[in-house]
């Protein structure tokens, strides 16, 4: 049976966020909605998978069993997980719901949740609990979760946020497969080289409105060439340095690991870890997932305990030597998705770019004139100006991800660390991004770690490459090689 919207108008708290869309979904095709960040390509899943209702027109067709991701179904999932932790009335770690226990939360058939589980190769992680999972390793839990219900359409919002190359294939694989076994896959796409060779329609948003919705080789045809990438539009303005920032003499050791091993319950993640960036060098980190990327940073950025009693210098002073948590943080400017699923302040855009002032989640005191100008001049630079006071929830999870790299960066930290800065970015922000991380490093004022699973997704400072290599067994290896 089709799917149709007709002369669809959606809007929330009054604002028109779709404007007439028309729209035929046929059992046997593969659709991806694409568009630039904020054009409404999420409104339009939450349509199709019934999580809201047409204020106007029409919709009708829709399956009584939908399968849905997204970001948001993500973020109320790690929310719930931490509005329930119990870890303050136990004497061990609560560890929540399990892997393998929320997949069959909805429908209890554990010999089904152990398949979907292991066909995403989920076995080992059965047991483990949902807020130890990695950004991939959740989604694809979710995805698995979704499936339990036997949709016959599935909405997939940025299906391959933060999956490594061999994951995203898989999961591609497996989208197609259920496409041949009678669901109707929708993936929604920020990027145009997510685009699989097996979508058979297109539909392309922008500001509201399809402005392409038909057979996927006639999108290809009308696409214009690459647009060359242009150098991030920032003025020194946009960068206010803490007055008791430290000043780091060339060459100076910033982090510093030496032979450094981690488990968690028993089970190895990382071994034998050993490098040291300085400042002046910039590192990329790349490994597949549940390689250990997160653990390394974590331990980097003050929020991994397991970083007690192991051989770290972070700013030339061993961890465990009486330092602060703030010390650490005051040097360093951290963005990863997990972050931006963790930054759960009643904040604006405007006011989540001032908290990075501060390392906080939310704002607490004054900020003076140059401090409010450099967050304008961010809003300014990625075109969120009109949204300065919107709530930062309102915002599309691309165009927040914009606001935290800003809130990042705006300090000017001696060490700036991006976990996959591009992911749920569309093409024009991503060039964006990477164009303006590659101009921080070659400032010669911060030092740069970036972790990415994209290999397109370069920056010509990069000095060094760390590779971690898993191994069930031992847990990841190092290897540090100069770029």
């Amino acid at each position: 049976m089709d799917m149709t919207l007709a002369s669809v108008d959606y809007r929330i708290a009054g604002n028109a966020w779709l404007r007439d869309i028309n729209l035929t979904l046929s059992p046997g095709q593969v659709w991806a909605v694409t568009g630039p960040n904020g054009s409404g390509k999420s409104a339009l899943g939450t349509l199709l998978a019934g999580k809201a209702e047409p204020t106007s027109g029409s919709l009708t067709g829709r399956p009584e069993a939908v399968g849905h991701l997204s970001f948001e179904e993500h973020l109320a999932t790690i929310e719930r997980e931490i509005r329930e932790d119990d870890t303050d009335y136990m004497d061990r770690i609560d560890p929540g719901r399990s892997a393998l226990g929320f997949i069959m939360e909805q429908v209890k058939d554990e010999a089904r949740a152990r398949l979907l589980g292991e066909s995403f190769g989920l076995e080992t992680l059965f047991e483990r609990g949902l807020r130890f999972l990695s950004t991939g390793e959740i989604r694809k839990t979710l995805i698995c979760r979704a499936l339990m219900k036997e949709p016959t359409l599935m909405v997939l919002d940025d299906p391959f946020c933060g999956l490594d190359k061999g994951a995203t294939a898989s999961l591609g694989e497996r989208i197609h497969g259920l496409s041949r076994a009678g669901v109707t896959p929708v993936l929604i796409l920020g990027r145009e080289k997510e685009m699989m060779p097996w979508v058979t329609h297109v539909a392309e948003m922008n500001q509201g409105r399809l402005v392409y919705c038909g057979p996927a080789d006639g999108w290809a045809q009308k696409r214009p060439a690459g647009a060359a990438s242009a150098p991030a539009a920032l003025s020194d303005a946009c960068f206010v340095p803490a007055e008791d920032s430290t000043m780091f003499m060339e060459g100076e050791s910033l982090v510093r690991f030496q032979d450094v091993s981690v488990a968690y319950n028993g089970r190895p993640v990382v071994s034998g870890v050993s490098f040291t960036l300085r400042k002046g060098e910039h590192l990329m980190i790349t490994g597949p997932n549940g390689s250990g990327k997160s653990t390394l940073l974590s331990m980097i950025n003050g929020d991994n305990p397991k970083a007690y009693g192991k051989d770290i210098s972070l700013f030339g002073r061993r961890r465990g030597t009486g330092e602060s948590i703030w010390d650490i943080k005051k040097e360093i400017g951290y963005l990863s998705a997990e972050f931006q699923i963790g930054y759960r302040a009643s904040a604006t855009p405007f006011s989540a770019i001032l908290s990075g002032l501060t390392d906080s989640i939310g704002t607490y005191r004054r900020f003076s004139p140059k401090e409010k100008e450099a967050a304008l001049a961010w809003l300014e630079a990625m075109n969120l100006s009109h949204r300065k006071e919107s709530p930062l929830r309102s915002l599309s999870s691309g165009e927040q991800r914009m606001v935290l790299i800003a809130r990042a960066m705006i300090k000017a930290p001696a060490l700036l660390i991006l976990d996959e800065p591009c992911q749920g970015l569309d093409d024009a922000n991503s060039r964006f991004v990477l164009n303006l991380a590659d101009r921080v490093g070659m400032s010669g004022k911060t030092t740069l770690i970036y972790v990415t699973h994209t290999e397109t997704d370069t920056l010509s400072c990069i000095t060094h490459h760390l590779r971690l290599t898993p191994d069930r067994e031992t847990g990841s290896t190092t290897r540090v090689a100069r770029v």
